[in-house]
């Protein structure tokens, strides 16, 4: 007759167990260096961000000098207005090319003619370095386009369109985003459920809408949480294109932020306090739009 053993008992014998001990011995393994990583990376990072913010930039300043600093110059230099308006452009963008980034996957999806080329042409730029591009695209705007249209200038080159040849280059380049993953996730949907669908008379348009979005959705609710986090992070490569002497109708927050701590005036506490007042506006606003993104979604279900 087999005894029964107590529950501490049944836990002693799991933890002494060599097979459970070489488990834990791999997990702590694995784990060892994300845990460090984000210590040194990310928690340090926070830590001395924190400690620059309420760090006063001269003697006898307030703790909170570099806050009262930040809100008078975003409230009165001309470059903070329009590095805000250019941001909100650059999100406006990928707002806007996403139902072309997902239509691109479905496509691609579906096998048709040409599949490949297209999702060739929209991965080459995640495929080559981003400098290599860089050096083409000036080459092809400032030289090759020039010359075939018999313009003065290029479009980097003339004051009146260097942030619309930034934008072609953002959309371009935002296109390829994410386009594997879109593609395998669709991948994920059964193919009985995609012939129960045209058994009902469901057209392609319906089967992206009612099965494709849905298989895809979480991805794409992480990628727009994630694109408005970095409304005041993205620099819309301006500092690729033009370094420290970006032209000031180009400016973005992110790129005047960047600037401010590359150049020479290199303030720390001043960029420190402004990276918390961006936390406290984008991190709620994201939690938000991700919980009603989720709660009014499709899903799968």
């Amino acid at each position: 007759m087999s005894r029964v053993i107590s529950k501490q008992e049944y836990k002693r014998k799991r933890l002494s167990d060599p097979a459970r001990t070489k488990d834990l011995i791999f997990c702590i393994a694995v784990l060892a260096l994300p845990i460090l990583n984000f210590f040194l990376f990310n928690f340090m990072q926070y830590v001395t961000m924190f400690k620059l913010a309420f760090t006063p930039a001269e003697e006898g300043m307030s703790i909170f000098s570099n806050f009262t600093r930040f809100f008078r110059k975003f409230a009165g230099d001309p470059n903070m207005l329009t590095g805000l308006k250019n941001s909100a452009i650059f999100y406006s963008l990928g707002w806007l090319m996403t139902p072309l980034a997902l239509l691109s996957s479905y496509y691609i999806y579906l096998k048709r003619p040409g599949r490949k080329y297209f999702q060739l042409m929209q991965m080459l730029p995640g495929m080559v370095a981003t400098m290599v591009w860089i050096m083409v695209y000036k080459y092809f705007m400032d030289l090759v386009l020039p010359d075939l249209l018999d313009w003065d200038t290029g479009l980097l080159t003339n004051a009146n369109t260097k942030f619309l040849a930034l934008v072609i280059y953002s959309v371009w380049f935002s296109l390829g985003s994410g386009l594997l993953i879109y593609t395998g996730m669709m991948g994920s949907v059964s193919e009985d459920v995609r012939e129960a669908g045209r058994l009902d008379g469901m057209n392609r348009m319906q089967e992206f809408w009612h099965l494709m979005l849905p298989a895809i959705y979480s991805i794409f609710v992480i990628n727009t949480v994630t694109g408005l986090i970095g409304f005041f992070t993205n620099q819309g490569n301006v500092f690729e294109f033009y370094g420290l002497d970006g032209p000031t109708n180009c400016y973005t927050i992110g790129y005047i932020m960047f600037q401010s701590v590359l150049g020479l005036s290199k303030d720390y506490g001043f960029n420190s306090a402004g990276s918390i007042i961006f936390t406290l506006i984008v991190a709620p606003l994201a939690l938000l739009v991700k919980h009603l993104m989720f709660k009014y979604g499709p899903s799968e279900d």
